[in-house]
């Protein structure tokens, strides 16, 4: 059925009531049978298919079945055969019907097949299929390696000859099958069938084909002389009853043809037929019959021709078109319209050669045509001439000529009409045409003619306007060239053209030319009737260059209203009494007056402007402008003050506004804020000045750090000798106090220097910091300290011992501005800020900012810009360098710091310090654990280019129990390190001076020495340092750092963290 179950199986019964499906590949040829049923209904399918009782063996032979669809049940009927059942059937027809036909003497000879397996030969290039004289050869291979009696190999030969040519004769010597006699010759034909693979071959032995000719022979000599004799007697006979037959028609003949010469004697004459009753022969009695119907016919003719000939010259005599005939250039006959269209009469023209009435222009050309059409050549039959007729006019004629036969000869008839009035009416039509093609050719508007949606006719500007060829735009429906944002709005138009409503006559439009390009067009267009219909006669005006300078000049008022509110300058224009007339965005921001605000009001009242040098009023820049008529440039910096009361400093510019006639219609004023730029070359010029003292400054603490550390270190190793209460150490004490004020003031110069670098660590709690440095710098004033921190201050990466002394500053600067006691207000709290001259939208970075304000006496504006330069003061026992460090310190932490003042109001600092937004809290400062020192000893080498400090340095150390070596520089010190890992006596510590002039430092020392020993541990010291080493020491490869001055304690705390 259609779900592959089947209902009927003869062959394999045990599958009744199963699927197709279960069966190997029978979803396959299931898909395969209903492709076939939805097809045509039926079909043939060929496939591979197990035979019954053999459902187990591998091989599988091929079926074809036929499937046929039985449509009142839905099912699938189908029959089927295996291919090598029916090869077998045919194999054995084949042998029976070679069997039967044999042929040769005694039927001996025979046809066998052989199928062949490879046309190249081998041992077993074929399988014998047919053989009636050896059937038992009938399924064996057979081989090209078999010779013939004689040692030939002739099934290699059969091979080679089939291979070339698909057939051949072979011949070989072979013993005749069941005979006793030696092999004799035999040759046989072999033809290749290769649709089928197969050999059919036959052969005959020599001496029976010899035999068979020699009897052939003898039968032929035989039957040829007994058909000789035979053949004379038959001729003689025959001849005899032929002369007597001659003699009879003879008479017979005569007589007939005597009655056919009389009838056509007679013929000639009249109209008499032939009396068949007198004819004997049935030959002659058709004969007459024939010509006596041609005879009736002749009648018949004759008759018509007649009523023709009558009819035609009615015709011609009434008719309007001239009619006429000549011959051999003659005329034979003329109608009266020819004599009333010629002005001759008919005798005068029978005299005439037709082409003396031609035109002398065309004559020879006419004469030609009538010539060669009378000799049958294929000439024009119809055209248009000018004659000349008898009274000298020249008339146009619509002529028509054919070949006829007249009186038995060629002629030439032929009819003309008058169309002198015609070809007028063309000619003026044409004259008119010419002088509309002329001036729509040469006029340069565009003009067409559209109707039913085409264009039928175009001018060469409307061609060369669109980019297409005339026929393609005749091709076209005329919206097809207007751009697509309008063609739905000329389609409307045309609508309306259609119901006579009257659309816009003149409208701009925009086309798409051939090449892509777009144009504008001033288009008109009238309604108008053109060969009896509605159409529409339009003109266009390229005004594309116009309409682009009109979009330019939008474009160029939008560029410059765009400009205007993007540039970062000011631009304010004015008129002559100068009122405003325009702001841009940057002017509104840098005077705080809105465009709405502006707009209308005096300049002076916006733009309010002092010199900042003594606060004078400026020049006026619409006098100066309307004076000189020229660009006024100002040199000094002026200041104004916003309409929110804030001073901003600017740099101004004026220039005329002139009309077309070059009068000044206007003034234009160019604004450009220069406030931070001012404050950024004060910071330059400061920062400038701080590099000058820093390199003194960093010479100088860096001697005396090392003169330092020499005394620290002989006054720790002298304190360690007398006891507690000796008096030589009551006065070591107060010497090493005295030098902690020394090493403040080297701090000091350092904070000045390349060299004073913070050596920075995370602080989380900066506030705390903070209000312990102001409660201690304001200890016993009568100062009131107000602290307002926020309650999650970011951590920070801060030197503690300079920013203290910033905080130490500011406070003791505040406390001597308030001498009469007053409040210092200090608040903390976090902020997101852009980083400085960064774009508006890059992300902003944690800052932590803090404010101290005083209420002190001010600062006053001229000393407002110069407070942060060195040695500036404007107290009688100020150094000057107080606020200088103070900027140096911010500065060095990549932080900014600002001032306010105003004059008996107090002063404000504002300091912002990079944060560290949601870091980690950090560890407390080693300095307040409890010292835990324990005992060891180590080898220690010691590097400077100082003697003293070698000496001191190793003092210290051997006072602490380590063993000691030294070196100058580093190349001495790298020497000495390799010569102890040789005598296996390494140093596990080395003390390196940073700095070693002349020699090699510890820098490039500690890179040497780590590639030498990567475990080598080391100190870098310094009482000055390049760079960021002393900072970031961990960055070069060393494990600690000992900043001088250094005491004995201090010393051990860094031996003791470093190695426990």
């Amino acid at each position: 059925d259609a779900n592959g179950v089947f209902l009927l199986n003869p062959n394999l019964p045990e599958v009744v009531g199963h699927s197709l499906h279960e069966l190997e590949n029978g979803q396959e040829l299931m898909a395969v049978f209903k492709n076939i049923v939805s097809g045509n209904g039926e079909g043939f399918n060929t496939y591979h298919f197990c035979k019954p009782g053999r459902q187990n063996s591998p091989k599988k032979p091929q079926k074809v079945a036929f499937i046929k669809h039985f449509s009142p049940y839905n099912w699938y009927v189908g029959t089927g055969i295996y291919l090598d059942n029916i090869e077998k059937t045919i194999q054995s027809q084949v042998n029976d019907y070679l069997n039967i036909h044999r042929f040769g003497l005694h039927n001996q000879n025979y046809v066998f097949v052989i199928k062949l397996l490879n046309i190249n030969g081998g041992r077993n290039f074929g399988i014998m299929y047919a053989n009636a004289s050896r059937p038992d050869l009938i399924g064996k291979y057979i081989s090209d390696d078999v010779a013939d009696a004689k040692g030939k190999f002739f099934r290699r030969e059969f091979l080679q000859g089939l291979r070339e040519k698909g057939e051949c004769y072979v011949s070989y010597w072979y013993k005749k099958i069941g005979s006793s006699l030696q092999p004799q010759l035999k040759t046989s034909f072999f033809k290749l069938y290769k649709k089928a693979d197969l050999i059919v071959a036959a052969g005959a032995y020599h001496p029976d084909m010899d035999k068979i000719i020699a009897d052939y022979r003898v039968k032929l000599k035989k039957n040829v002389t007994m058909d000789v004799r035979n053949i004379i007697i038959i001729l003689l006979l025959v001849f005899t009853i032929l002369l007597l037959i001659i003699h009879f028609m003879s008479r017979k003949i005569r007589h007939q043809f005597t009655v056919f010469n009389n009838f056509f004697a007679e013929a000639a004459q009249k109209n008499r037929q032939i009396d068949s009753r007198s004819l004997s022969l049935k030959e002659f009695q058709d004969l007459a019959a024939t010509v006596n119907q041609m005879i009736n016919k002749r009648q018949l003719i004759e008759e018509s021709l007649h009523d023709s000939e009558e009819k035609f010259r009615t015709l011609a005599v009434t008719s309007p078109t001239a009619i006429f005939i000549h011959q051999q250039g003659s005329f034979v006959y003329a109608n009266p319209a020819a004599t009333e269209i010629s002005g001759y009469p008919i005798d005068e023209l029978l005299q005439m050669k037709f082409w003396e009435l031609v035109h002398p222009d065309i004559r020879e050309m006419v004469k030609n045509f009538g010539i060669q059409r009378e000799a049958g050549a294929n000439v024009p039959q119809r055209y248009e001439m000018k004659i000349i007729t008898k009274q000298g006019n020249t008339k146009w004629i619509d002529f028509n000529a054919a070949t006829i036969h007249y009186h038995g000869r060629p002629a030439i008839m032929g009819n003309a009409i008058d169309i002198t009035d015609r070809k007028q009416s063309e000619q003026d039509l044409l004259a008119e045409k010419e002088q509309f093609r002329i001036l729509a050719a040469t006029s340069p508007s565009s003009i067409f003619i559209h109707q039913q949606k085409t264009y039928i006719y175009v001018n060469p500007a409307f061609c060369l306007l669109t980019g297409y060829s005339e026929v393609e735009l005749k091709q076209m429906n005329f919206w097809e060239v207007i751009h697509p944002d309008m063609r739905e709005m000329i389609k409307k138009y045309d609508l309306r053209h259609k119901d006579g409503q009257a659309p816009p006559k003149r409208f701009e439009v925009k086309i798409l030319t051939k090449q892509g390009a777009i144009k504008w067009l001033d288009f008109s267009a009238e309604l108008i009737t053109y060969q009896g219909k509605r159409a529409t006669i339009g003109n266009a005006i390229d005004i594309t260059e116009r309409k682009i300078v009109a979009q330019e000049l939008v474009a160029e008022k939008e560029r410059l209203a765009v400009t205007l509110s993007s540039i970062g300058d000011g631009v304010i224009a004015t008129d002559l009494s100068g009122k405003i007339t325009l702001i841009n965005n940057a002017a509104e921001r840098i005077t705080g007056w809105k465009n709405n605000s502006a707009l209308g009001q005096k300049l002076t009242d916006v733009l309010a402007l002092t010199m900042r040098n003594n606060g004078d009023l400026p020049e006026d820049l619409l006098q100066q402008v309307q004076k000189t008529g020229t660009p006024f440039y100002r040199q000094e910096q002026v200041s104004i003050f916003t309409k929110d009361g804030e001073e901003r400093i600017i740099a101004d510019s004026a220039a005329p506004i002139q009309g077309q006639d070059g009068k000044t219609i206007g003034i234009i004023i160019v604004i450009r804020d220069i406030t931070e730029k001012v404050r950024t070359r004060k910071e330059l010029e400061t920062a400038q000045k701080l590099e000058s003292i820093g390199l003194l400054a960093g010479g100088i603490a860096h001697d005396f750090n090392n003169l330092l550390t020499a005394i620290y270190g002989n006054i720790s190793l002298a304190k360690m000798y007398p006891d507690d209460h000796h008096k030589v150490f009551h006065y070591l004490d107060k010497t090493e106090n005295s030098l902690s004020q020394a090493k403040g003031l080297t701090q000091q110069l350092l904070t000045f220097a390349k060299g004073g670098a913070p050596v920075k660590q995370l602080v989380a709690n900066i506030g705390t910091l903070l209000e312990e440095v102001a409660k201690f710098s304001l200890r016993g004033s009568k100062i009131h300290l107000q602290v307002e921190l926020a309650d999650d201050l970011w951590p920070a990466s801060i030197d503690t011992g300079q920013f203290s002394q910033v905080i130490n500053n500011l406070a003791i600067n505040a406390s001597q501005a308030m001498p009469d006691g007053g409040t210092l207000s200090i608040r903390a709290e976090n902020i997101l800020l852009s980083p400085k001259g960064a774009a508006p939208d890059k992300q902003k970075e944690p800052y932590i900012k803090i404010t101290i304000t005083d209420q002190g006496i001010g600062i006053s504006k001229k000393h407002l810009d110069k407070i942060f330069d060195p040695y500036f003061t404007t107290k009688h026992e100020g150094s000057g360098l107080g606020l200088a460090m103070v900027y140096s310190i911010i500065k060095n932490h990549h932080g900014r710091i600002q001032v306010q003042s105003e004059l008996g109001v107090g002063t404000t600092f504002t300091l912002l310090l990079p944060a560290m937004e949601g870091a980690a809290q950090s560890n407390q400062n080693e300095s307040h654990h409890e010292d835990k020192s324990q005992p060891f000893h180590a080898r220690i080498l010691v590097m400077d280019d100082e003697e003293i400090i070698r000496e001191v340095c190793g003092e210290m150390l051997m006072a602490l129990g380590h063993t000691v070596a030294y070196a100058a520089d580093g190349q001495e010190a790298l020497e000495k390190y390799q010569q102890a890992m040789k005598e296996e006596k390494p140093f596990d510590l080395v003390i390196m001076d940073l700095t070693i002039p002349g020699g090699m430092g510890g820098k490039e020392t500690i890179e040497k020495l780590l590639k030498i020993d990567p475990q080598a541990k080391a100190i870098v010291s310094s009482g000055y340092s390049h760079g960021d080493v002393m900072a970031h020491y961990q960055d070069y490869g060393f494990q600690g750092v000992a900043a001088k001055p250094y005491l004995l304690n201090d010393l051990n705390k860094i031996l003791q963290k470093l190695f426990h």
